[in-house]
C-alpha cells in the first residue's frame, strides 16, 4: 500500500498527518515502506500525527507517536509542494469531513 497519494497534482492525501523530517513529497519515495511501523520518525508521522487549531507549529503528539502540528506548518508543507490541500483519514469527523485550518 502506499503511504500517501496526490490527487489531480493538488490533494495530498494520507492516513495520519505531516512529519517534522519531512517538507517535500519526494521524501516520501525514500521511505522504506517494507517494515514494521516503526515508533518515530517519517513513517510513524504519515501515520499517526493530527493537526491541531490550538499551536501554530510543532508539538509532540500526547498519544507518545507522531505530532500535532498548526496552521503554519500545514500552510508551509502546502506552498513548498505545490498542492491546495492536505487531507487525512486518521480522525472521525462526524459531518463526514471537517477542515482544521482557515482554506
Amino acid at each position: 500500500m502506499p503511504l500517501a497519494a496526490i490527487i489531480d497534482k493538488k490533494v495530498f492525501c494520507v492516513h495520519g498527518g505531516l512529519s517534522p523530517d519531512m517538507s517535500t513529497l519526494d521524501q516520501i519515495n525514500t521511505i522504506n515502506r517494507y517494515e514494521e511501523l516503526p515508533i518515530s520518525g517519517p513513517f510513524c508521522d504519515l501515520m499517526w500525527s493530527d493537526p491541531s487549531e490550538d499551536i501554530a507549529g510543532w508539538l509532540l503528539n500526547e498519544r507518545g507517536a507522531g505530532y500535532l502540528f498548526g496552521h503554519k506548518v500545514a500552510t508551509h508543507f502546502n506552498q513548498i509542494n505545490d498542492v491546495t490541500i492536505t487531507c487525512r483519514a486518521h480522525q472521525l469527523a462526524n459531518e463526514g469531513y471537517q477542515y482544521h485550518f482557515p482554506q
